[in-house]
């Protein structure tokens, strides 16, 4: 406990600091000065110079700074600040009304963490608003303001706290917003391991609160989808992601999900509800042209980083995962192409920027070729619908190269007529691939059934009970039934079409062959890019596709 200037004990001491150079001293001019200049200079006669309202917002910055003051003229100095710089500018559009807001964020940010970490204190009301101010202040960051909002060690290890603890902050959702100082940090901070992985549980534990509102944001508030792009492709890019991808494959191969695998399903699904919202507010008026291009750009760069790249690409491969995940690849490719015809009039570049990325979302896919993988399932399940968009993409103007392939090559769904009724699921009556009894219905399923059940709606459809870990079992001597059957149709298969084949040939020799054109047959693939044009006209627009496409 110390005494303010202004003679009041309050509840703070001298704040906690590694360093101790970072401790500050009162500045020349008192709180009282400045405020009376602020007042002397809202008269008609006099307005605020450049010179003495800059002069005003330093002084009121090193108050903040000085460690001792008690948490009233705190806010007295950030007011102060705040109000030098709207008599300065007069609008938020400015650019160095938002470099120098976001600073005074942090230099608030700096003066709450010296003395939360001081006292070892948990944020209770006191605290709070001071928090929320932290928040408004530098929701406006940028990328090319790093150079000006340098953390010190103190205010890193307080954000990890603030991020990481519920106990020293229970309100999820002022964690949440621990993601905007995060994403602040240089790359020397997050490689860090120890920095890095406790930023990684930090995501893990938290984002699950996420909902696709506190993404997108609003007028008054930057939504959290770039910082959480921001922080995750750093985090990824050093390997901290890894453990938690590979703890999400382990549940999933077990039957046993954990938060891992919730956590990797949830950033889906909340990628494809933002893409949903996104294409509504635009369509209603109430999300402007830019803010739709820069929506759904995070939206695409979510989905990749899950789907498309390592770590998380792999437990996007196994089964009920990858379901998720084409569905989401569908549903977000289709708001997309929503907005086209109203996009492709008021920022054609950038529209057009966004369908070649997703394009080449969908070329990434085409190296997986396991039973469960996104390609395969997108092939199989969603042909239809991949059709149809890329018609609409074509009739917009914008059309893809790429995510023909899914439709135009390769084998259908599998046949069932001549399969065994118990060799189908229960739920889809798809084909099995590894089948999984369910006990209080005795009914059989997928094993890509049973874990969308587990994400979605734990519980047997057929009869309601919960579906505990001890519900269900894998029945492998059916699984090996299975595995047998494919390969003998296969091998009919094989003989049916060979013969086909000869009796073709034969015809064509004897002069017998009808020459009709067939029609159950897509045209190749290389054809239809020809008839649609080179895509060497494209503009690229913003991000990182440039190297990817070469």
């Amino acid at each position: 406990m110390v005494v303010c200037f202004c003679g009041a004990a309050h509840n703070t001491r001298v704040g906690y600091s590694f360093d101790k150079e970072e401790v500050h001293h009162p500045p020349a001019l008192s709180l009282a000065s400045l405020k009376s200049i602020l007042q002397e200079h809202k008269s008609p006669s006099f307005s605020l110079t450049h010179k003495v309202g800059w002069s005003v917002y330093k002084q009121a910055m090193e108050w903040i700074r000085v460690q001792s003051i008690c948490l009233q003229h705190l806010r007295e100095g950030i007011d102060i600040a705040q109000e030098a710089l709207d008599r300065l500018f007069g609008e938020e559009t400015h650019r160095n009304w938002t470099i120098a807001t976001v600073c005074l964020g942090v230099n608030v940010a700096e003066a709450v963490a010296n003395r939360m970490v001081g006292l070892g204190v948990s944020v209770t009301e006191e605290w709070e608003s001071l928090i929320w101010t932290i928040v408004s202040l530098i929701r406006k960051w940028s990328p090319d303001f790093a150079g000006r909002t340098r953390h010190s060690q103190c205010l890193i290890f307080w954000v990890l706290c603030m991020f990481t603890n519920p106990g020293m902050c229970s309100n999820v959702y002022m964690r949440l917003e621990m993601l905007r100082l995060v994403q602040m940090w240089p790359d020397k901070w997050l490689s860090d391991r120890y920095v890095g992985i406790t930023t990684a549980i930090g995501v893990l534990t938290t984002t699950r609160y996420l909902k696709a509102d506190d993404l997108i944001g609003n007028d008054l508030q930057v939504g959290l989808a770039n910082p959480l792009t921001r922080v995750m492709g750093s985090l990824a890019s050093y390997g901290h992601m890894a453990p938690f991808a590979k703890n999400a494959l382990t549940q999933v191969k077990s039957l046993r999900l954990g938060q891992d695998t919730h956590f990797l399903a949830h950033l889906v699904e909340l990628a494809n509800e933002q893409a949903k919202m996104t294409q509504k507010g635009y369509l209603e008026g109430y999300i402007g042209v830019m803010p739709t291009l820069d929506s759904f750009e995070d939206v695409l760069y979510l989905l990749k980083m899950l789907v498309a790249k390592p770590p998380f690409m792999e437990a996007f491969g196994s089964p009920g995962m990858a379901q998720v995940a084409a569905a989401a690849f569908v549903s977000v490719t289709s708001s997309l192409l929503a907005v086209g015809p109203q996009l492709m009039n008021n920022a054609m570049i950038g529209f057009t920027y966004l369908v070649f990325y997703n394009d080449i979302m969908y070329r990434s896919l085409a190296g997986q070729r396991s039973p469960n993988s996104v390609f395969l399932l997108l092939r199989r399940d969603h042909r239809q619908e991949l059709s149809v968009m890329n018609k609409i993409a074509s009739d917009v103007g914008c059309p893809f190269f790429d995510l023909p392939r899914l439709y135009l090559e390769g084998p259908c769904g599998e046949r069932t007529e001549s399969c065994p009724e118990k060799f189908l699921d229960s739920v889809t009556q798809a084909v099995m691939e590894a089948p999984v009894l369910l006990h209080s219905s005795k009914m059989v399923v997928d094993e890509s059934t049973l874990i969308h059940l587990l994400l979605t709606s734990p519980s047997d459809p057929f009869t309601r009970c919960p579906l505990d870990p001890d519900t269900y079992s894998r029945l492998p001597d059916l699984q090996d039934d299975i595995v047998a059957w494919r390969k003998d149709a296969r091998v009919h298969q094989d003989i049916s079409n060979s013969g086909q084949a000869n009796n073709t040939v034969g015809k064509a020799i004897d002069g017998t062959s009808n020459d009709t054109v067939r029609t159950d047959v897509d045209p190749p693939l290389d054809d239809i890019v020809n008839d649609s044009g080179s895509n060497s006209g494209r503009s690229s627009g913003r991000g990182d596709s440039s190297s990817e496409s070469q």
